[in-house]
């Protein structure tokens, strides 16, 4: 039967999960287009995504999972915008503060604790990705309000995959708990976790059953603090190489129906240390209407964002003229 028209509200997002909550790898990435897109999700079809939260990171001694190399100062303007923003609609602001390699010095950082001290505010929304035990104890005891979710790193390198008592223990602990990307796929574990507390991530770039993951996030975890700008060695599937053998951690319709059949709704998508466009990629396939809605508002976004990559590129150019033309004139012609 050909479709009489697009679907809108409710019918507008994916009708395989459609009370799927939403956890969105994007803060200092692509928090503006994501913000931008849910607007306009619910100007042009009348619905809005449940994103519960965002979350990432700037270039601090906590972060880790992905690199935040940009040497940029940290600007209170633009975390208190951010903050304003997404809280302004319901969803929280949570700081990948994921470094398993911290020391007790390490948490006077003073970087790091005004960061939480931007996001902790009377909203209930907010709060920390964590995978070091030091650090969730520093949280707890400063910034109470703030809510605490544990790490898949911290499921890697406590060699928590595949234990079920292990993440009980966590969910006792913790306010959320992300699984291991492997166990998203292991049924028979998820079957004895709690729906409430566990989070699936469902669109993880890396192979199935990585055999250097814990050194990776190792390798992360130490050049966040020394500043270092290698790439990890042995990565099993660039995505610059495809080699069209390996599984990624990608949930297809099926497996991702299965889990959420099974009463999970918490979900995390990452996109942080992809491009804009493999991110808005991602955005579509997995929270909109597949046949219609996710076709069509790819390609409206991403064309949204060239037009605004483009106009700033234009403007830059010309601040650079501008900028050349005034020293041109301020110097005297050489003799």
């Amino acid at each position: 039967m050909m479709a009489a028209q697009m679907p809108n509200g409710q019918a507008a997002l994916h009708s395989l999960w459609p009370d799927a909550r939403w956890n969105i790898s994007a803060l200092f990435t692509h928090d503006q287009i994501t913000f931008h897109a849910l607007a306009a999700l619910k100007e042009r079809f009348d619905c809005r995504p449940a994103v519960d939260a965002i979350h990432g990171s700037l270039p601090v001694l906590w972060n880790s999972g992905r690199a935040a190399r940009k040497a940029r100062p940290i600007d209170p303007a633009l975390v208190k915008k951010r903050l304003e923003a997404f809280n302004g609609v319901g969803s929280g602001v949570y700081y990948t503060f994921s470094n398993h390699l911290l020391g007790q010095e390490d948490l006077t950082d003073e970087a790091c604790n005004r960061l939480l001290d931007a996001i902790d505010n009377d909203t209930g929304l907010n709060g920390v990705i964590v995978a070091s035990d030091l650090l969730f104890d520093h949280i707890r005891k400063e910034h109470p309000a703030l809510k605490l979710t544990a790490s898949i790193i911290k499921a890697t390198v406590e060699n928590g995959k595949g234990d079920v008592d292990y993440y009980r223990k966590q969910a006792e602990r913790f306010d959320s708990v992300m699984v291991h990307s492997d166990d998203g796929f292991n049924l028979d574990l998820l079957d004895q976790l709690d729906r409430e507390k566990m989070e699936i991530l469902v669109n993880e770039n890396c192979v199935r059953n990585c055999t250097v993951r814990e050194k990776h996030y190792a390798l992360l975890a130490s050049e966040q603090r020394t500043g270092g700008k290698s790439q990890p060695e042995g990565c099993l599937m660039p995505l610059t190489e495809l080699d069209g053998k390996n599984l990624s951690c990608n949930m297809t319709d099926e497996e991702f129906k299965s889990v959420y059949d099974m009463g999970f709704r918490r979900f995390k998508l990452q996109g942080g240390g992809d491009m804009a466009w493999q991110y808005l990629y991602d955005f579509s396939r997995y929270l909109l209407e597949p046949t219609l809605v996710a076709p069509v508002f790819f390609k409206y976004i991403v064309a949204v964002q060239s037009a605004y990559l483009a106009r700033d590129a234009r403007a830059k150019l010309q601040a650079a003229r501008a900028a050349r033309a005034a020293k041109a004139k301020q110097d005297p012609p050489a003799s």
